[in-house]
């Protein structure tokens, strides 16, 4: 009942009224010259009637506080292990071994230096924190709030006033995470996980452990020998780009040479009937399935299976004719 009064907007001048009673009939005594205690006027003030859109007010407010804490508790559950992954380095046993000794032994035993340092590094650890997840985590949130708002806007007839920021953030946000998506392959300069096999990020991660009161691990030593910037800096990583593009160049150059001059040699070599076409089938089998993996479009796929055919037919053509 109440909802149906808060969605009538005919009825807002009338609860306007009902609600404003007590402070009309003051301002009336008033303008007859009669004094009203101020006590009075607290009071009616005070004890004012609740009106309907106020009860509705209340209760959504109730919902929304309640439906926060919800969608919190079900984004750290969901999350987690997904932020912070701790992976072991050595084997595992020996760690844990070494972590329930001390806790089942009323007494420690003493050991050497080395086996103290043995049992050290097998415990070893890596510890990576992800800002991806972190990205995910936001597109789950903002698209919760916008189901509750679809569903408000379609059950209960109501326009809610956020819905286009929420949208507006939604689309950057799935924008945000196809960015992040891009940077997969850049490896350990990856500047969406914050790992503990460089040097910066493992002070970092220590510094983090010891201001929420955690112990500190033992960190695996990092795979980086100096200290670099996040993501690397501008230079070194436009010297590691062309570098890795010029040894893809000289890569693929290699591989298209053998593919070329690999089933020439091989129908000169082997004379049998068939040998021809099996061969010729074969490559061109193979060189299809490469160009399927390393290019995007259809037609390019295909275009390059076919020219390469070609070239296989006409020498195939050309060594029949010889025979």
């Amino acid at each position: 009942m109440a909802f149906s009064l808060y969605r009538d907007n005919s009825l807002a001048p009338i609860l306007e009224k009902v609600t404003d009673t007590a402070s009309s009939s003051i301002s009336y005594h008033s303008r007859l010259g009669h004094e009203i205690p101020e006590e009075l006027s607290n009071i009616a003030t005070q004890y004012r009637p609740t009106t309907p859109i106020e009860i509705v007010s209340e209760h959504t407010t109730e919902q929304i506080g309640t439906m926060e804490q919800g969608t919190r508790g079900f984004l750290v559950q969901h999350f987690r292990n997904e932020v912070l992954k701790i992976t072991s380095q050595k084997d595992p046993v020996t760690c844990l071994r070494n972590i329930l000794n001390p806790l089942l032994d009323s007494k420690p035993v003493a050991k050497p230096d080395d086996v103290e340092q043995a049992e050290k590094k097998a415990c070893q650890v890596t510890m990576t924190l992800s800002i991806a997840a972190l990205s995910r985590m936001r597109m789950r949130k903002l698209q919760i709030e916008l189901t509750n708002r679809i569903m408000r806007i379609h059950y209960l007839k109501e326009l809610p006033d956020d819905w286009q920021s929420l949208l507006q953030e939604y689309i950057t946000a799935t924008r945000d995470n196809d960015y992040i998506r891009t940077c997969v392959d850049r490896g350990l300069h990856d500047p969406f996980l914050i790992k503990s096999e460089r040097k910066v990020d493992a002070a970092i991660l220590q510094a983090a452990l010891v201001e929420i009161g955690k112990q500190e691990l033992n960190f695996a030593p990092p795979l980086e020998k100096e200290s670099r910037a996040i993501g690397g800096t501008r230079t070194e990583m436009t010297q590691k780009q062309r570098t890795e593009a010029f040894l893809k160049r000289v890569v693929v150059s290699i591989i298209g040479g053998a593919f070329l001059v690999g089933p020439m040699w091989l129908m000169i070599l082997v004379k049998t009937p068939y040998s021809s076409l099996i061969i010729t089938t074969v490559f061109v089998f193979v060189a299809g399935l490469a160009a399927a993996r390393v290019l995007n479009g259809d037609i390019h796929v295909v275009s390059v299976t076919a020219a390469y055919a070609a070239v296989l037919v006409v020498f195939v053509g050309a060594n029949g004719s010889s025979a």
